[in-house]
């Protein structure tokens, strides 16, 4: 499957506090070759989709100012309704990824993550039906 995706068209969106996530996903998605854009909280995701079209993004769960939680539901409800979000957070605890699933994610990685797992998600959720 990941043989045909051309990678290089891929936009993805990280939503992470976490310099250091942020900066591994960077390095990750500079090897694979996909198109990366880093913010630090759910407002400031809002605004970037709101300017830019993303094939997929991962958000955190718990941030400053607003969390993952929240800024999925608005950009669900007023900004894009069939983004691909993957949640990408440090909680393990089964009622936060239960929430992730109500709100409309389409999946939930624990940190840390490997270059393996992300490569699988955006092959699996970066390709947008057109």
């Amino acid at each position: 499957m990941s043989d045909d995706i051309n990678w290089e068209l891929i936009k993805v969106l990280v939503v992470d506090d976490d310099k250091t996530t942020r900066k591994t996903l960077e390095k990750f998605f500079q090897k694979i070759g996909c198109i990366g854009a880093y913010v630090n909280n759910g407002k400031e995701a809002i605004e970037i989709i709101k300017k830019y079209n993303f094939d997929l993004c991962f958000m955190d769960l718990f941030m400053p100012e607003m969390g993952g939680v929240e800024a999925t539901q608005i950009i669900r409800d007023e900004v894009d309704a069939v983004l691909p979000i993957v949640a990408l957070t440090s909680s393990s605890m089964k009622a936060d990824k239960d929430k992730c699933v109500d709100i409309g994610m389409q999946d939930y990685m624990n940190k840390p993550v490997s270059m393996a797992q992300i490569k699988e998600i955006v092959a699996t959720y970066g390709v947008r039906q057109k």
